[in-house]
């Protein structure tokens, strides 16, 4: 064989080759043409040489028959080589196409997901459905694209803290990230971590759960799907309006909920704050009235001061929930919009 450095010397033909490359790819054969007419005059010159033709035809044509390209190879001093075997030599690398490039793909996503279940296979729930391919999985597989062995090592971690997620009470999410990483923010939701912890939270629920969520897109949703593995994001701003309820806090009326209703006043009640009471009943009654929109439970309570009110502001969050939750252990009835339809909690 001849060798090949006029070409890789030859910023044309590896320019050329380049596109050669780009076409067997698609195609899975060398054939078809590519386009040249970007290419500079010199360039175009030293191509047409090749082919022997003029620069200035070949200029005027615009591109160049893979074809024509091997025929003239074929008549060369190069002619021991196929056109492929030309352009691999010359690139340095062996070309494949897509269809060779979604097998090996697949190979190595298999031996990805096959490492992962081997490191925690009482996770096998989770890789199953990470092996689906699903909508909510493709962020997964964007990090093993960007950086398997990273990608894989921040699975085993985010696995592995969330089997150490409590059992018992609410964690905030700085505090449970510190406990089980030992970095408060390693579970920052704009981070690969914090992504991978929503996601398995979410796989949990549906796959062992058997329940039939949506993957987490808003603040609100994201939030509610960590309260309900005992993780509070923020305790603060998680919070219900209520008017006509009493608390129970070390065995004593909570003076903060006597103060409200002594004075018929709403009052906004924080997750933070709901964690520490033991019980939550009407002052009269066993009755609650829940509504949704804020205008509508004001003129409630202006109109029925004594009565117990509940404001969800919207879609219940969690502290509405920890709240109906403490409502129902006391034998309460719960009415939602003033229809006679108790709530099934």
């Amino acid at each position: 064989m001849s060798s090949t450095q006029i070409f890789k010397s030859d910023l044309a033909f590896i320019k050329l080759f380049q596109l050669f490359k780009q076409k067997y790819r698609s195609l899975a054969r060398m054939s078809g043409t590519v386009s040249i007419i970007d290419f500079p005059s010199s360039e175009i010159e030293s191509i047409a040489s090749f082919l022997g033709v003029s620069s200035h035809a070949l200029a005027r044509k615009g591109i160049v028959s893979l074809n024509s390209f091997e025929q003239q190879l074929a008549q060369s001093s190069f002619s021991s080589y196929s056109l492929l075997e030309l352009v691999e030599d010359v690139l340095g690398e062996r070309l494949q196409t897509k269809k060779d490039e979604q097998e090996m793909l697949q190979l190595t996503k298999q031996a990805f997901l096959n490492r992962i279940y081997d490191a925690m296979p009482e996770g096998g729930w989770w890789v199953t459905h990470i092996k689906l391919g699903m909508p909510d999985s493709r962020f997964i597989w964007a990090y093993f694209k960007e950086d398997a062995e990273q990608a894989f090592h921040t699975i085993l971690l985010v696995y592995n803290a969330f089997c150490q997620r409590g059992r018992n009470g609410y964690e905030r999410l700085p505090f449970f990230a510190q406990r089980t990483t030992g970095n408060p923010h390693a579970f920052d939701l704009n981070t690969h971590q914090g992504k991978l912890l929503l996601h398995i939270m979410y796989t949990y629920s549906n796959s062992v759960l058997n329940r039939e969520l949506s993957f987490p897109k808003t603040t609100e949703e994201r939030n509610t799907l960590l309260e309900e593995f005992g993780i509070l994001r923020d305790d603060l701003w998680n919070f219900v309006t209520c008017s006509g309820l009493l608390a129970i806090h070390h065995e004593k009326l909570h003076p903060v909920w006597e103060a409200s209703n002594n004075e018929q006043a709403a009052l906004n009640m924080p997750m933070k704050e709901l964690l520490k009471v033991q019980k939550v009943f009407p002052a009269q009654g066993n009755k609650v009235w829940i509504v949704e929109n804020s205008s509508v439970a004001s003129e409630l309570m202006d109109a029925c001061p004594n009565a117990a009110i509940i404001c969800t502001h919207g879609q219940l969050r969690m502290a509405a929930w920890y709240l109906l939750d403490l409502l129902i252990e006391q034998g309460c009835r719960l009415f939602y919009e003033g229809t006679e339809k108790v709530l099934q909690l």
